[in-house]
């Protein structure tokens, strides 16, 4: 597997590349609930990952599509706006938490 990302303005990309590639015209479909690439397989699941990526994404306020690629495989794109990282506490604040 390969996964590529990418920061860009206020925003970054993130490429996972994989796969046996997608259904031609479903591609948006796969982002539904219960909706897998083969209607009938033997691969386990239930259709719910890339559902649950999508909600998550656009939780953020970002965007998930996927296509085939190229060369062959599947290719997954998230669009996300950065935001402001988490201030994390130092060392002596965790301590202090600890003893509290």
């Amino acid at each position: 597997m390969r996964i590529a990302a990418n920061a860009a303005g206020d925003s970054f990309e993130l490429v996972p590349d994989d796969g046996q590639g997608l259904p031609p015209g479903r591609e948006s479909d796969l982002f539904r609930k219960f909706e897998r690439g083969e209607r009938e397989s033997t691969t386990p699941g239930v259709g719910l990952g890339l559902a649950l990526c999508s909600a998550i994404v656009e939780a953020r306020g970002g965007q998930i599509t996927a296509e085939n690629a190229p060369d062959g495989g599947a290719r997954f794109v998230m669009r996300s706006p950065l935001g402001q990282p988490p201030v994390l506490p130092t060392a002596a604040e965790l301590a202090q938490q600890g003893d509290a």
